[in-house]
């Protein structure tokens, strides 16, 4: 039991040793700094495939460099390791944009990379993330406390898909709370932030709007509407109308 527990404790030493180790920025380069879970092959795979699109079909400007990647790093054999792409102009070799992807896991959180990514001379331009809107509040909330504390500008945070408008504030303690009096994911990392997917208010107003604009959505019985022309009362036609619900407005909610 002692030497199973000793060769845990040193397994453990080591595997966090090379935890949340970021790589190093060379002078005159930049970095784009992409958290993700560690599962999220598929999308590094998607963002590789973009951006060997990009250099493909790219258009060059007039009198400028074309676009070169460096995909030697892109996949490594080691799941624990970083993958990294780098962005090069022709002519240019000497200062590359590096594309990394930093693994979250149960040992490496957010703000681990953060905090980590905060200690070295050249701070990331972005940091991408939150594929989901609890993933992009903590990423949030770790670039919040980590204001102030890096050694050049502060990173733009970069939201993928996280769909919140709003977030329920933990210090409420579970009390019920009016949705729209919940503080705003945007606000969290104000002026920094900036997101790439349909919120979910926006989505819900293109779904009403295509019930509103669909008929086919609504109730209709159209023998009733039928025999309304039968009667030859005026007031028993509305009568009718109002008993088949002509005159009962249809309200939609979210």
């Amino acid at each position: 039991a002692g030497i199973g527990l000793a060769g845990y404790l040193v397994a453990r030493i080591l595997d966090t040793s090379s935890q949340a180790s970021v790589r190093p920025v060379p002078p005159g380069h930049q970095e784009i700094a992409w958290i993700a879970p560690a599962t999220s092959g598929d999308g590094w795979e998607r963002l590789v495939a973009a951006l060997t699109l990009l250099q493909e079909r790219g258009s060059k400007p007039a009198g400028g460099a074309a676009l070169r990647l460096d995909l030697d790093k892109a996949f490594l054999d080691l799941s624990a390791d970083v993958p990294e792409i780098a962005l090069t102009l022709d002519g240019s070799a000497a200062t590359s944009l590096w594309v990394r992807w930093y693994k979250l896991s149960g040992e490496n959180n957010s703000r681990q990379w953060i905090a980590n990514l905060q200690k070295r001379d050249t701070p990331p331009l972005a940091i991408v993330g939150g594929d989901t809107s609890d993933r992009a509040l903590a990423l949030a909330e770790a670039l919040k406390d980590a204001q102030g504390g890096w050694r050049g500008p502060a990173p733009l945070l970069l939201i993928t898909t996280a769909t919140a408008d709003r977030y329920f504030p933990s210090d409420r303690d579970g009390n019920l709370v009016a949705h729209e009096e919940w503080p705003k994911l945007m606000d969290v990392y104000p002026g920094r932030s900036f997101r790439f997917a349909f919120t979910n208010k926006r989505m819900v107003q293109a779904v009403l709007d295509f019930v509103r604009q669909t008929p086919q959505v609504w109730p209709q019985n159209p023998a009733a509407f039928a025999g309304i022309v039968g009667p030859a009362d005026a007031w028993t036609s509305f009568a009718m109308l109002g008993g088949v619900g002509a005159w009962r407005p249809y309200f939609l909610y979210t």
